[in-house]
Formats: C-alpha cells, structure tokens, sequence
C-alpha cells in the first residue's frame, strides 16, 4: 500500500472514530445537561432569527474533547436555521479545499 493510500485510509479511521466519540456524546447525560441550558437561556426560541421555536443546539465551534465546550459556543436553533448553518459550513469547507 503506498504512503498517499495509507494516509488516507489514516484519515478516514480517525474521522469515523471522532463521530463515534461524538455519537456517545450525544447520548450522555452531561450533553443533555447542556442542552438543556442553552434552551433554557435562548428561551426555547431560536437564537439565529428569533422567530421560531428551538428544536436543536448547535456547536459554533468544536472542541478538541467532547463536554469541553463553554456554552457561548452553543446555539439554539430552529430547523431553517440549523439547515442554513450546516449548508453555510459545508460551502466554506470546499472552498477552502479548492484555495
């Protein structure tokens, strides 16, 4: 196997590994704590626009471990919301790919 495939099979290993880490994050109660707050601070309303009703909480930025994360980088969001975000992020990660 070559340097270049090792590499990314490399890669890969350690980017399923991370959503696996994340996954068990997600089901822990110390997340659900936390959840919990930003809800509860945003008022259960979307923090993006205002308008509508909170149904996820969103990571403004990721931390190096999971549960290390301050609340201020958590979002409350509404669906509309969390879907422009993650589009916003997927278009600013292929443009820095391509720069």
């Amino acid at each position: 196997m070559s340097t270049d495939a090792l590499k990314i099979a490399n890669e890969k290993l350690l980017r399923l590994r991370r959503q696996y880490r994340y996954g068990q994050y997600l089901r822990s109660y110390k997340w659900k704590e936390k959840r919990y707050r930003v809800y509860r601070r945003a008022g259960y309303m979307c923090e993006a626009c205002g308008k509508n009703p909170a149904i996820a909480v969103h990571h403004l930025h990721y931390p190096k471990r999971w549960g290390d994360e301050p609340l201020s980088w958590l979002q409350a969001v509404c669906a509309s919301c969390h879907d422009g975000l993650h589009d916003y992020e997927t278009r600013e990660q292929v443009r820095e790919m391509q720069l």
